[in-house]
């Protein structure tokens, strides 16, 4: 099955400037920093499985790709999207 998709375009604070974040059926979820200027080109990479703490995949995300802000947008985004996909 697809999985449930958001691209957070944030620019300056992130590095590349773009962030992915994906939720799979599968029980992971993918986040993806991509150059700004070539969406295609993938920055860094890390896959997490359900079992991780949202606040350890926050913190990730805070530490290696963007500020605690956009980090906390993501979350919430994962947050209020990852029943749906349980539930599906």
């Amino acid at each position: 099955m697809n999985p449930i998709k958001k691209r957070f375009k944030i620019g300056e604070y992130a590095i590349g400037g773009i962030v992915d974040a994906e939720i799979y059926e599968e029980d992971r979820i993918v986040i993806t920093a991509r150059e700004w200027e070539n969406p295609d080109e993938i920055i860094m990479l890390q896959t997490f499985n359900f079992s991780w703490n949202l606040s350890e995949i926050e913190l990730w995300i805070e530490t290696e790709i963007t500020t605690s802000y956009y980090a906390c947008k993501i979350v919430d985004w994962i947050k209020e999207n990852i029943n749906e996909k349980m539930d599906s």
